[in-house]
């Protein structure tokens, strides 16, 4: 049944782990001060890093480094909430069926 809405579900969770990817270098980054002693971080940088380089363009420049990762995160759940909106409109997305 999931698996005919692969081309849903595919990119909806991958936008997904990569917020919290997101979310938690945000966290991270006020306890480990130097991301190359830290295998944990180091993950979340390599993993994050594709989404820095794609957003820098839209940064603000009045935006402080630190919150760069809260910020990109926020901008992946609005892609992640657009992915769902245009899916829904087209009639894609999985629907919720009362058993007979």
């Amino acid at each position: 049944m999931l698996l005919e809405y692969w081309y849903y579900l595919i990119p909806s969770y991958l936008l997904a782990a990569v917020m919290w990817t997101m979310a938690g270098r945000f966290l991270l980054q006020f306890m480990v001060p130097d991301p190359s002693g830290n295998y944990i971080m180091n993950a979340f940088v390599r993993i994050t890093d594709p989404f820095y380089r794609l957003f820098a363009v839209i940064t603000p420049g009045f935006l402080h480094p630190a919150f760069y990762p809260l910020y990109y995160g926020f901008l992946l759940f609005v892609l992640r909430l657009a992915l769902h909106a245009g899916m829904f409109s087209l009639g894609l997305t999985p629907t919720v069926s009362m058993p007979a």
